[in-house]
């Protein structure tokens, strides 16, 4: 014969194993700050080494780009490559690593850049600038960019600080392309210029 009360206690539902007072809660707690810490450590990669929203400030870029505009400064294209003639460019003034300027590059490393009542001529070479709406008559150089060295001007050329009143820009202080302007929706587009 069996013995039932044997039997039952065997298959009788066992009580959870309880956890010691604050230990759930602090499980908890950890597994959120690791959560919180991982999030942190990706967007901070991520605006370091891809890409990250900046404000245009000013009127120094119209009619490509319009002051308040958002755009995406993208990092990842110029940690293989170098800047081209004619991308804009989000970069640092010399002297100045507070004030990120969104600026489009004319000369490159090594050329001799010349204007002659606004007209562009690079190493003698006349340069089509259709991308300008706002011209100006300036005048200025020749000048050799060293190794290194980028021209950059503003499409707004009138109402543009750029190379022409700071000097070349170092390679290091440009951090990264424009291409993209993302907010306002109503303003979404691609400024890229293909001449």
């Amino acid at each position: 014969m069996r013995d039932e009360s044997a039997w039952g206690a065997a298959f009788a539902p066992q009580e959870p194993a309880r956890e010691p007072p604050g230990g759930r809660g602090a499980r908890e707690l950890l597994e959120w700050l690791l959560v919180f810490t991982a999030v942190l450590l990706t967007a901070a990669f991520v605006r370091a080494y891809i890409a990250e929203p900046v404000r245009v400030d000013g009127r120094s870029m119209l009619e490509t780009l319009h002051d308040g505009e958002y755009v995406i400064v993208e990092k990842y294209p110029y940690l293989f490559d170098d800047p081209e003639r004619f991308d804009i460019v989000a970069c640092y003034y010399p002297g100045d690593r507070q004030t990120l300027n969104v600026k489009r590059v004319f000369g490159l490393p090594g050329e001799t850049i010349e204007l002659r009542d606004g007209v562009l001529y690079v190493n003698g070479e006349y340069v089509a600038q259709d991308m300008l709406v706002h011209l100006s008559l300036d005048d200025l150089g020749p000048i050799t960019l060293a190794p290194g060295y980028y021209f950059v001007m503003g499409d707004n050329r009138p109402n543009s600080l750029d190379s022409r009143d700071v000097g070349p820009i170092e390679r290091n202080d440009i951090i990264g392309r424009v291409r993209q302007v993302f907010f306002p929706l109503s303003a979404i587009r691609s400024v890229e210029y293909a001449p």
